[in-house]
């Protein structure tokens, strides 16, 4: 699978997209991005979303359970 379509920066931007260690394919983006020392997870587009996807679900099931907390105290003493 030979297919570097995107802007180097994206590597730097999602290191986990930066193909495996020792492949023809790392060989070649580091010719074009020189920072690129080792090898990152060979992430997919797809694989780099999901992941993405439920970062954004926990971050709103933190927020979501945070604030009806903070809602609860406030409640409770403006109660009393």
């Amino acid at each position: 699978m030979k297919c570097i379509c995107a802007s180097p920066s994206l590597y730097v931007i999602f290191p986990a997209r930066v193909p495996e260690a020792n492949t023809t394919a790392l060989t070649e983006l580091q010719q074009s991005v020189p920072d690129l020392e080792r090898g990152g997870d060979g992430r997919s587009a797809g694989l780099q979303a999901g992941y993405q996807f439920i970062a954004l679900v926990v971050t709103f099931a933190i927020a979501i359970v945070s604030g009806s907390l903070t809602g609860s105290v406030i409640l409770y003493h403006c109660m009393q």
